[in-house]
């Protein structure tokens, strides 16, 4: 079976249905239980409906983060797949792999560095939010200020 070619455009599209179709009604409901404020470090849904800011969006960084390692794990098989099969094919003909052993490993360790920096960043934002729906919407000023310097490291990470 051959595999049906998606174009940019299409996918461009699909971002945006999925971009858009998402987070728009979810902002609706919340709006419309009023649950929108000013609330501190990076989040507008109100203490009072914290159960909002685990279902609307950390389940969902992490659900990213837990399709993110399966793709790594897959990526990773694939290309210790391919360098065997490269090596085996190099060993037949008398050439060396090295270089390609090189290519390969330098991949998969930048692609495990991404995922392990997503955990990390996010991990302490995850715990300083935790943190504050137990202890009844007091935060630890340390985990506070941590949460604030990790989450912008993101794009600088990247």
């Amino acid at each position: 079976a051959t595999a049906k070619r998606v174009s940019d455009n299409q996918l461009l599209r699909m971002m945006h249905l999925f971009a858009w179709s998402v987070p728009v009604p979810i902002s609706i409901v919340i709006g419309a239980l009023e649950a929108m404020g000013c609330t501190g470090l990076w989040c507008w849904i109100m203490p009072e409906f914290t159960w909002m800011r685990f279902a609307f969006f950390y389940a969902p960084v992490y659900l990213m983060f837990a399709y993110s390692l399966v793709t790594y794990l897959r990526v990773r098989n694939l290309l210790h797949t391919l360098h065997k099969i490269a090596s085996a094919i190099s060993e037949s003909e008398g050439d060396d792999a090295s270089a390609a052993t090189v290519v390969l490993r330098a991949i998969t360790r930048r692609q495990f560095k991404y995922t392990v920096a997503f955990f990390f960043l996010w991990l302490p934002a995850l715990i300083d939010h935790i943190e504050s729906a137990v202890e009844d919407n007091e935060r630890w000023l340390w985990l506070t200020l941590v949460h604030a310097g990790t989450v912008p490291l993101q794009g600088f990470l990247n």
